[in-house]
């Protein structure tokens, strides 16, 4: 990295080949296994939300940009937690969004992501970031994943650990 910043997590699982990254305006299901993914993750949050379905079997994510339709893109998580019930028999949903102290600043996300989880019977943990490009660079900036590798499946925002499920 021309910053000279020590790679965080989300690159590191990149540059192993362990990760299956979710791009901008994107969502994927991706099942985690000897043979399949570790790690699924985004970067480049400036703005977005991103929504999250985990189990200790599987994951789904959505990156959502501010200005695209919530709706569609929980429409999608459904669909895709539907089809996949069975490998989500305990889950955890999690809501990441630009704002400060678990308060988002796209406020309209928060409110239609919360009502779809509770739909599906999940309460969301909301976790922010600071969206604010003058604050200190890092090298989990704007970064979000989830990790199977170890013991647990654990839920990174910025390369902070958020969230631990059991296997």
């Amino acid at each position: 990295m021309s910053s000279g910043l020590i790679s965080g997590i989300f690159h590191q699982a990149l540059n192993a080949r362990q990760l299956t990254s979710i791009d901008m305006g994107e969502t994927k299901f991706v099942r985690f296994g000897p043979d399949q993914s570790k790690c699924v993750g985004t970067q480049g949050l400036a703005g977005c939300t991103v929504a999250l379905i985990v189990s200790p079997y599987a994951v789904i994510m959505s990156h959502i940009p501010p200005t695209l339709n919530v709706n569609d893109f929980m429409s999608k998580i459904e669909g895709f937690y539907s089809h996949h019930r069975e490998t989500f028999p305990s889950v955890s949903g999690t809501m990441v969004g630009a704002g400060y102290n678990r308060v988002l600043l796209v406020g309209h996300h928060a409110a239609v992501i919360e009502a779809r989880f509770q739909r599906l019977g999940i309460t969301p943990f909301v976790r922010t970031y600071n969206p604010n490009p003058l604050s200190a660079e890092f090298a989990g900036r704007g970064t979000v994943v989830v990790d199977s590798r170890g013991q647990t499946i654990n839920v990174y925002v910025e390369d902070t650990l958020v969230e631990c499920l059991r296997k």
